[in-house]
């Protein structure tokens, strides 16, 4: 298929051909634009063979518009008004003030007040970003933050070597808790003996979910002299909270997770047994928005 070179109308040949429209008589219309009306006349002719229309009737009493002129009449402001829009808004998109952040949160995990306060104050600051919230599984939260299919992930900090192509901030530590059904004999006390616990079974959600939740758990139960009877590897979160409600174990937890219902009981762990939430993101992502998300939210190191 055959293509033709577009010629366009810049800012000034309209600006002589808007007002020989409005007077339709050069000599009135050279006088307005303060030049000669054989310069103006050479100029629209100009214009016509750059364009290749003809913008003009012209006989030796009488200037008209012809269809052509016309259309370009009415629809240039149209252009180059929209066209400003389009720049603007470029712009915007390179500074970043304009666009989407993808967010990921690691299933199990609940928004504290923090994060959502810091959120919805970018929103409000930002209102031409869109921001996109997600949950994903640990390990699939990780692996998008490193291939760029999401921008920001929160989630807890469970190895270094998970993070080992990203950027990491700590945003706070938050206790660990003992999860139990709240029909288990050992809630008719209002503090946990954890020696109970070593007549019952482990829940803990497996590697292939959180790959260094398995070994944090377990080093737990080490440093607490926890020899839980049996350990249950489980492949998702709902089946976790499922199980924990039929009173079919205990499992470690912080409290800012999807399991705070009347149903379960949280016995904090002695002092010293913390996990850590953590803001990461990948160093060499190039999506403009993130540096300015970075920018705003304060959140680290609380």
């Amino acid at each position: 298929m055959m293509t033709s070179e577009v010629n366009f109308m810049n800012e000034k040949d309209y600006v002589y051909f808007r007002e020989v429209a409005k007077c339709l008589n050069y000599t009135k219309a050279a006088e307005n634009l303060y030049i000669s009306q054989p310069a103006l006349t050479k100029r629209i002719g100009d214009i016509e063979r750059k364009l290749g229309i003809t913008l003009f009737y012209r006989t030796k009493h009488s200037v008209t518009l012809t269809p052509a002129g016309r259309i370009l009449l009415d629809g240039y402001p149209k252009i180059t008004t929209s066209f400003q829009n389009l720049m603007d808004k470029a712009k915007l998109a390179n500074e970043g003030k304009i666009g989407t952040i993808r967010i990921g949160l690691q299933e199990g995990q609940n928004l504290d007040e923090d994060l959502v306060y810091e959120l919805k104050r970018f929103k409000e600051k930002y209102p031409n970003i869109e921001v996109m919230i997600a949950c994903h599984p640990y390990n699939q939260l990780l692996k998008m933050l490193e291939t760029g299919e999401i921008d920001f992930g929160f989630s807890l900090y469970f190895d270094a070597a998970d993070y080992n192509a990203l950027e990491v901030k700590v945003i706070k530590e938050m206790e660990s808790y003992i999860v139990v059904s709240a029909d288990n004999e050992m809630c008719a006390s209002d503090q946990m003996d954890f020696e109970e616990l070593n007549n019952h079974t482990l829940l803990i959600v497996g590697s292939g979910v959180v790959s260094s939740g398995a070994w944090f758990v377990k080093k737990q139960c080490r440093e607490n002299h926890i020899n839980p009877a049996k350990i249950k590897l489980i492949d998702r979160y709902s089946t976790l909270h499922l199980l924990l409600v039929l009173n079919e174990g205990f499992a470690f937890m912080n409290q800012n997770t999807w399991f705070t219902d009347s149903k379960l009981r949280f016995f904090p762990m002695p002092k010293g047994n913390t996990v850590t939430r953590v803001a990461s993101w990948r160093g060499n992502n190039d999506n403009p928005v993130l540096s300015i998300l970075l920018e705003e939210i304060h959140l680290f190191g609380k």
